[in-house]
């Protein structure tokens, strides 16, 4: 996804400057409809060409991929993507690779990139799922991406989870919506910090976290 976002860059497309610096490929993008910094992919897709669990070849719409926060019909159903026609404009080259290049310095400087990890574990909050009786204490959180949500590294640093470890898996001290690993961690390891993380925001928060990351053979 990397690269595409430079070549727009050096071509002086304008529509997904606020990539800059996310991790993954194109497919992934819009398999997981990506966003960040109040973009999303979904914004840029006219097309879709994909194989089904039959192997047939599908092609669609912008509408008929049901883009939805963090989610599609491609990654609902299984689908392979294959390739995406997207809708640019002409902008300035300059300014777009500013934009960019704030979104790579905020990356490197806020997520722990040093660490193997599997990006962020948990989707954001919807602001309108916040207990009333917690809505005051994280009104101050609120960030609008692509609608009102509260980062869920909030959640996790209040319920005291910020450097918690089990195996070599530990929740980020840098950003705790990060699980890195910090030598010989196992997918287990990963998956009941997950748990743990889970129970305990739900324990002190009555909220039901939902991740991001997908798992494969649990």
């Amino acid at each position: 996804f990397g690269k595409l976002v430079n070549y727009t860059i050096n071509k002086s497309l304008e529509g997904l400057s606020w990539a800059g610096g996310l991790p993954g490929t194109f497919g992934g993008a819009i398999r997981g409809n990506a966003g960040a910094f109040g973009g999303e992919i979904k914004d840029s897709v006219l097309k879709v060409r994909a194989l089904d669990n039959k192997l047939n070849l599908k092609e669609l719409t912008n509408k008929q991929c049901k883009f939805s926060y963090r989610s599609s019909i491609f990654k609902q159903k299984n689908w392979v993507v294959l390739s995406a026609l997207v809708k640019l404009k002409k902008g300035d080259k300059k300014k777009i690779q500013e934009i960019s290049d704030s979104h790579i310095n905020y990356r490197k400087e806020r997520h722990p990139l040093e660490y193997p990890n599997a990006g962020s574990i948990f989707k954001n909050v919807d602001f309108k799922k916040v207990p009333i009786k917690f809505k005051k204490l994280f009104s101050d959180k609120v960030k609008k991406d692509p609608f009102e949500i509260v980062p869920t590294a909030w959640f996790i640093i209040g319920a005291g989870l910020v450097g918690k470890k089990i195996g070599g898996a530990q929740v980020s001290k840098k950003h705790s919506n990060y699980i890195v690993n910090l030598g010989g961690a196992s997918a287990r390891d990963v998956v009941k910090l997950i748990n743990l993380i889970k129970q305990k925001v739900k324990k002190k928060y009555n909220i039901n976290l939902e991740t991001e990351i997908q798992f494969i053979g649990f």
